[in-house]
């Protein structure tokens, strides 16, 4: 029997961006990662899925809405790749659903791939040098 491994970001002060409302945003995506995680290992995955995704899809478009606000008030000189990534957590959260509602529900380990790497990839990076950027405004 094999046995799938899925590490899941723990929210740490590493991952602040020192901006209050972008870190208190992205906490939001930390604490879905680490319900969905906490069920997985209790075997409880399957249950909690459609939650979790639900919460997702609200989340994500308060997240934009938010952040492309603040990037065209300060001309943020990347915003146009920020709103893509956006796009794409928006794009496969969607899909991640409607999957879901058609009855599929062995998406678990998927869905925890993709919210940690988009923890990983898009606060420490993306979230970061938007923050800095707004500091110096």
């Amino acid at each position: 029997m094999s046995t799938v491994s899925v590490q899941i970001a723990n929210w740490s002060p590493e991952y602040l961006v020192h901006n209050v409302e972008i870190d208190r945003q992205n906490q939001i995506f930390f604490n879905l990662a680490k319900r969905l995680h906490e069920a997985m290992l209790l075997g409880k995955g399957k249950e909690i899925i459609g939650t979790i995704l639900a919460q997702m899809k609200t989340h994500a478009s308060d997240y934009r809405t938010y952040e492309e606000s603040l990037m065209e008030a300060v001309h943020y000189p990347e915003f146009q790749a920020h709103v893509q990534q956006h796009e794409e957590l928006e794009r496969k959260t969607r899909l991640l659903f409607e999957r879901f509602e058609r009855g599929e529900t062995t998406m678990t380990i998927e869905l925890a791939l993709f919210l940690s790497s988009w923890i990983e990839q898009h606060i420490m990076t993306d979230d970061r040098q938007l923050a800095e950027y707004l500091s110096t405004k």
